[in-house]
């Protein structure tokens, strides 16, 4: 399912404006509301959309990989 998010904290660094969804300014709710409607009214978009976010989110952000940097990052801390 493609997202539609603001553009603050680590949202950027997940979803590829376009591509896996949409990114708006912070306090836009405007630009919100219109990246919404397109996505509601455009069954090609959401699918395309959704097709590329689950394929980035299979590759990037596997349970393994997570588990790893997780694992790393304690590891770390604790050295």
């Amino acid at each position: 399912m493609p997202a539609v998010a603001t553009d603050v904290g680590g949202t950027a660094e997940i979803i590829e404006p376009d591509t896996t969804g949409t990114l708006v300014a912070p306090d836009d709710r405007d630009g919100l509301v219109v990246a919404l409607l397109s996505l509601a009214g455009n069954a090609e978009m959401r699918r395309r959309m959704g097709t590329m976010a689950r394929e980035r989110i299979v590759k990037h952000y596997s349970l393994p990989d997570t588990l790893s940097a997780y694992n790393r990052v304690y590891h770390d801390a604790l050295a």
